[in-house]
């Protein structure tokens, strides 16, 4: 005897049917029922989402972590190697390769935590009036001391070869993922840093950025420095 299935597939649920061909038969359906699962996409106050969608971004973000990790690891071979960073080679790699029992190890030698302050002198204070700036300065000053034409700023390089690596090493922390281990805390300070910008772009004038970057300031670190100085 011939006979028929019939689906209905839902978002969440699939009807089916068996269908037997004979006429003579009053109710030809015999079999039926309906499978339920839970629904493929998830809704919050901006609609529908796939199931998937926040496991899809926190693993983008921890691949841009780790992708930041690297550049930091590989950037700091190579200023060590030019002797422009207070680190080794062994407690570097005790940073970047997991030991099974003890993990990983972040340097805590004080050379090094001072040459991330820009502290070169051993006071605890970013070393800003020792390079002719004020106290009151921000980090991005010695990204316009870098690109300077003065000769006395170039002088500061000559002598202090950690200073220039410490501002590679800038650059590579102002890129990648930035996570506090506080969502909503890691959320304002981005923010933050996108309005600071936002507003330095604005004191410099928005038609006239790249050409005052190639002409003027000759990098984003310089024209950040001044912008920020202006706002001040």
């Amino acid at each position: 005897m011939e006979k028929i299935i019939g689906i209905d597939l839902g978002t969440n649920s699939i009807g089916w049917a068996i269908r037997v061909l004979d006429n003579e038969l009053e109710n030809q359906i015999v079999e039926k029922g309906v499978l339920t699962f839970d629904k493929g996409v998830t809704e919050d106050k901006s609609g529908e989402h796939p199931m998937v969608q926040k496991r899809t971004e926190a693993r983008g973000k921890r691949r841009n972590y780790q992708a930041e990790k690297y550049r930091k690891w590989e950037l700091l071979e190579c200023l060590i190697d030019n002797q422009m960073c207070p680190l080794t080679k062994e407690e570097l790699n005790e940073w970047r390769h997991y030991q099974k029992g003890a993990g990983r190890k972040y340097p805590q030698r004080k050379e090094f935590i001072d040459w991330l302050r820009f502290d070169f002198d051993g006071d605890g204070k970013p070393d800003f009036e020792q390079y002719g700036l004020s106290k009151h300065d921000n980090c991005y000053a010695f990204r316009w001391l870098a690109v300077s034409e003065n000769e006395n700023h170039k002088k500061y390089f000559k002598e202090n070869k950690q200073l220039l690596g410490r501002i590679f090493y800038q650059l590579v922390q102002r890129r990648g993922f930035f996570n506090s281990g506080d969502a909503e805390e890691t959320k304002l300070i981005e923010e933050g840093r996108k309005n600071a910008i936002t507003k330095t772009i604005e004191v410099v004038g928005i038609k006239v950025i790249d050409q005052l970057i190639k002409e003027q300031y000759k990098t984003l670190g310089a024209a950040l420095y001044w912008g920020q100085k202006r706002m001040s």
